[in-house]
C-alpha cells in the first residue's frame, strides 16, 4: 500500500507525540514519585545502597553460605 502524504504526516503526528508524551510521563514519574521518597529516605537516614563511607579496612562483605554442588544446578 503507498504512502500518501497524508499518511506521511499522520504517523509522523504520532512519533513526535508519543515521544513527548513518553517524555512528560517519565518526567512527572521521576518528580512525583521517586524524588519525594528519595527525600525522605534522606530524612530517615536510611542508605539502601550502602554508599555512606563507613570506617572499616575492607569493603568485602563475609557470607557464611557453604556452597555444594548442587547448588549451582538451576541457577536461574
Amino acid at each position: 500500500m503507498p504512502q500518501t502524504a497524508l499518511t506521511k504526516a499522520w504517523r509522523m503526528l504520532g512519533h513526535w507525540l508519543g515521544v513527548i508524551n513518553t517524555q512528560l510521563l517519565l518526567a512527572i514519574a521521576f518528580f512525583v514519585v521517586i524524588t519525594p521518597l528519595a527525600l525522605l529516605f534522606k530524612v530517615m537516614g536510611r542508605d539502601l545502597l550502602g554508599m555512606k563511607p563507613q570506617h572499616r579496612k575492607s569493603d568485602w562483605v563475609v557470607v557464611d553460605k557453604s556452597w555444594t554442588a548442587d547448588s549451582f544446578k538451576n541457577q536461574y
